[in-house]
């Protein structure tokens, strides 16, 4: 028997009026000094009161687009150019493990769909499946060359003795320089 498909969350009537509001709020007046940690700060507060204000999300890109830097800086950041300032480098970290945290904890209390969710995970906070697979058998260990060569003399023996049936190519001498084959 098909599962009835969940309902989408019917959008308020007001959402749209609020959403601008929110984003007018969040909007940055000035270009960020990529350097100016204490700015980012304020701005990230900022960013936090108003999301509660409105009645909104958290969410990676607001977050980014409150603070004035794009995805692909907050990237660079936490990343190959963490070292030019690693005061702001761990700012972001902390910035983007707070908003996973927000997400985690808001599926673990079912306000968040899980399938969301595990989205959301992947794609912004860095988690990914991991299955662990085992290269060796625990039964036999193989110690030395001698242990592996008697392990599969059966196989070497059929094998050479079927490359050993089939016959040779004959030598072709052709009349050149003398003692030369061709």
């Amino acid at each position: 028997m098909a599962r009835k498909k969940k309902e989408l969350v019917e959008k308020p009537e007001d959402f749209a009026e609020r959403f601008n509001r929110y984003m007018e709020v969040i909007t940055p007046r000035t270009k960020i000094n990529s350097n100016d940690v204490a700015e980012m700060r304020r701005r990230f507060v900022n960013y936090r009161n108003a999301t509660e204000a409105y009645g909104m999300e958290y969410g990676n890109q607001t977050a980014y687009y409150a603070i004035g830097l794009s995805e692909n800086q907050v990237r660079q950041y936490t990343g190959q150019k963490y070292n030019d300032n690693p005061e702001r480098g761990d700012f972001l970290r902390n910035m983007k493990f707070y908003l996973a945290a927000y997400r985690e904890q808001s599926m673990a209390k079912g306000y968040m769909n899980p399938v969301n969710g595990i989205f959301w995970q992947k794609n912004y906070d860095g988690l990914r499946d991991v299955q662990e697979v085992q290269i060796a058998s625990p039964e036999i260990e193989v110690r030395d060359i001698k242990s592996i060569a008697s392990r599969y003399q059966d196989v070497v023996d059929v094998e050479f003795e079927r490359h050993k049936q089939l016959e040779a190519p004959a030598e072709t001498v052709s009349k050149g320089k003398k003692g030369e084959k061709t």
